[in-house]
């Protein structure tokens, strides 16, 4: 038997890994090297675009950093040793990363992109956008949940 193989099996991989890593690396080069998918924010140079895109990047890790250090700090909190205090700390971090995270929106995003921003902020006051939202998060939040606990049924 081949050092690969399975005993009794010839010549083929134990696992699909010598096929699929090659393929799923050349691809991942070639993208990084040939895909020009970056967003376009109304520059002609690709440079500036980069600049604001990663501008607006920075932002979100940062709001999403301002959860994190939340986190941190409540982790041996009073308020969440209990059940409905555990889940409280996630909606508030949540809320806090979207709080910091619009602030961000509306006042540290270059001007040219603000412009931008504001046409697209008027989604928030659509209610279709909130019910969509929640449609989503039910169906795909319960189907990650039915997938994770059907397992355990087998058991």
């Amino acid at each position: 038997a081949s050092p690969v193989s399975p005993a009794g099996i010839a010549g083929w991989p134990a696992n699909a890994g010598w096929l699929w890593f090659p393929l799923c690396a050349g691809s991942a080069v070639a993208a990084f090297f040939w895909m020009s998918n970056q967003p376009q924010h109304g520059e002609k140079s690709t440079l500036l675009n980069h600049v604001y895109y990663y501008w607006m990047e920075i932002l979100g890790m940062v709001a999403a950093l301002c959860g994190v250090v939340v986190l941190v700090l409540t982790r041996d909190a009073e308020f969440i040793k209990t059940a409905g205090g555990a889940i409280g700390q996630k909606f508030m971090l949540v809320f806090i990363c979207l709080i910091v995270e619009h602030f961000f929106m509306y006042f540290v995003v270059p001007s040219k992109v603000k412009v931008r921003v504001k046409k697209q902020i008027v989604i928030f006051k659509r209610k279709h956008t909130y019910i969509m939202t929640w449609l989503y998060i039910m169906c795909f939040g319960s189907f990650i949940g039915y997938s994770g606990a059907f397992p355990k049924l087998i058991t």
